[in-house]
């Protein structure tokens, strides 16, 4: 818990708190100050129009315009985020719900090398690396939601989004995170992610993925991060709050306590505990593991995991097929080509 006082911030418990609430409200009253002044400098025209819908003040600059964005509109935005963020998992006992003072780990980037771990030999990632890693992440309950981690290497750069994807939906379970680099890459993920699901109407009501996108600075919003921010919400996915445990808080009611109900007892089962740092005396470590290293024992156990049946992922489990529905029969035997012919049409008009 977290008492203010005069000039001082301080914790009963463990906690950081790097900044104190002045601090903070500094840095947003300068943040609003540049977006009202200075403004964004946008490069998609229906992006302008949009911030323009939206009361911000939007000027052409050349080919690109500024998007000035008042204060008052960028604290209605902020009131109107949800407080809370149910990242939905295909396995529902995966869901992570992310909100004020709750923590959860995740993978991070995109690696284009890996360290075989056969052979040890640095090399390219490969769609196959990416299948493998996904699985281990899947595996690894101390992560919350499995962020896009490795390149598949040896695909084709237009298309490594959705094999990267595939690689995902087919060897992970939890929340998942990726780049979809543009609006053709989006149209095919959506249609794969609600393949999985059981259709868009149970996807938009547990969404089981969510686009991540990068802005570039210094204030920039690029054609290509408009387009897959547009394209990602036209296709209807939202993310829902959760409440957590209202209907026990409501029966055990002011005073009771938690302690001796079922619930509290299945919750203690979900704690991680470690399996591979190991606190045991010196004598034990080596009785127990031959003196093995950490690095050695992560190998093994990644090997482990890798080499074990792997777990049905909770049903509806359509075909992934499914997503080829609104293709012809001569694409269907080249789902991936699609995906590249598209983008390469796109970008063939806009160059004309």
């Amino acid at each position: 818990m977290q008492m203010e006082r005069t000039g001082v911030s301080v914790f009963n418990g463990l906690g950081l708190n790097f900044l104190t609430h002045d601090d903070l409200d500094t840095i947003h009253h300068g943040a609003c100050h540049i977006l009202k002044h200075t403004g964004v400098l946008v490069e998609h025209e229906e992006a302008a129009d949009r911030f323009q819908s939206a009361g911000a003040f939007v000027t052409r600059a050349g080919k690109n315009w500024i998007a000035k964005i008042p204060e008052w509109l960028v604290n209605e935005s902020l009131s109107n985020t949800p407080k809370s963020v149910t990242y939905y998992a295909r396995d529902p006992k995966k869901d992570f719900l992310l909100e004020n003072n709750r923590v959860g780990f995740g993978t991070f980037g995109e690696q284009v090398n890996i360290i075989d771990p056969d052979t040890r030999v640095y090399r390219t990632s490969t769609k196959q690396d990416c299948c493998k890693v996904y699985r281990l992440i899947d595996a690894l309950d101390e992560l919350a939601f499995c962020q896009r981690t490795i390149c598949p290497g040896d695909q084709s750069p237009a298309t490594q989004a959705v094999h990267n994807f595939h690689a995902l939906i087919t060897h992970n379970s939890k929340h998942i995170t990726i780049g979809m680099v543009n609006k053709p890459s989006i149209d095919v993920i959506v249609k794969m992610t609600a393949a999985a699901t059981g259709g868009m109407d149970k996807l938009r009501e547990k969404p089981i993925c969510t686009c991540s996108c990068c802005v570039t600075s210094p204030l920039i919003l690029t054609q290509q991060c408009c387009e897959i921010l547009i394209a990602a919400v036209e296709s209807g996915i939202n993310v829902d709050s959760e409440t957590m445990a209202l209907d026990l808080i409501h029966e055990i009611g002011p005073g009771g306590t938690f302690l001796d109900h079922r619930h509290t007892f299945e919750r203690t089962r979900t704690q991680s505990t470690a399996q591979l740092f190991d606190r045991s005396t010196r004598e034990t470590w080596m009785d127990t593991t031959a003196g093995k290293d950490l690095t050695e024992r992560a190998y093994a156990k990644a090997t482990a995991i890798l080499e074990s049946p792997r777990p049905c992922l909770t049903a509806p489990q359509k075909p992934l097929t499914v997503c080829w529905m609104n293709l012809r029969p001569n694409q269907r035997s080249n789902f991936f080509g699609v995906v590249l012919a598209a983008i390469r049409r796109r970008k063939s008009n806009e160059t004309d």
